[in-house]
C-alpha cells in the first residue's frame, strides 16, 4: 500500500515483504532491499521522514534506482 508522505524530500513510500520503494519529491524512485518491519515502522512513525531516511536507511541498505 502506497503511503503519501508530507516531507520536503520524500513524496511517497511503499513497503511489501522486506522491500521499501521510495519516491522522492525532486524525482526518482528507488527500491531498498532487506528493510526489517521495525525499520519501516520507525520511518513511518518518525517526525522527520527525510532525517530518518538519511540517518538510518540511505547508506545502510542495498538499493536500485527504478526511475
Amino acid at each position: 500500500m502506497v503511503v503519501k508522505i508530507d516531507s520536503k524530500l520524500i513524496k511517497a513510500v511503499d513497503y511489501f515483504g522486506t522491500t521499501m520503494i521510495i519516491q522522492f519529491v525532486r524525482g526518482g524512485m528507488y527500491k531498498y532491499y532487506d528493510i526489517p518491519q521495525d525499520e519501516y515502522d520507525g520511518f513511518i512513525d518518525s517526525d522527520s521522514k527525510g532525517n530518518y531516511f538519511r540517518q538510518y536507511i540511505k547508506d545502510n541498505y542495498r538499493f536500485t534506482k527504478i526511475i
